[in-house]
């Protein structure tokens, strides 16, 4: 990394920066694959906020303002299609969240 030498996809792998190596036949199926394994019975609330959560909080001035952003989270989370995935789990079902993305919360309102 410090030498910024351009590696190969197999002196990535080997060096652990990256987990496999594909062809380039099967990268566009694993990496839908992949993409799938991130969203499939996963609540589109939850996978908003978490993606806002890293890219926002990042940027916070002090600690203390993220930690209020995970305690709003933590809140919402509990309500909603946090229920429903307690729910699924202790029944052993898939989830069927009814929450949309566009309907998350304002954790930040100064920034938008």
């Amino acid at each position: 990394v410090y030498s910024a030498d351009i590696l190969t996809a197999e002196q990535a792998r080997d060096g652990g920066l990256v987990r496999t190596v594909y062809s380039p036949e099967a990268l566009l199926d694993e990496a839908h694959a992949l993409a799938h394994r991130f969203v499939n019975d996963r609540s589109p609330v939850a996978t908003a906020l978490m993606r806002q959560m890293l890219y926002r909080n990042s940027a916070v001035a002090h600690p203390v303002d993220a930690h209020k952003i995970d305690s709003l989270a933590m809140f919402y989370t509990s309500i909603g299609d946090g229920k429903e995935g307690v729910r699924s789990f202790l029944e052993k079902r898939a989830p069927e969240f009814t929450g949309k993305a566009s309907a998350m919360p304002p954790f930040y309102p100064w920034q938008d």
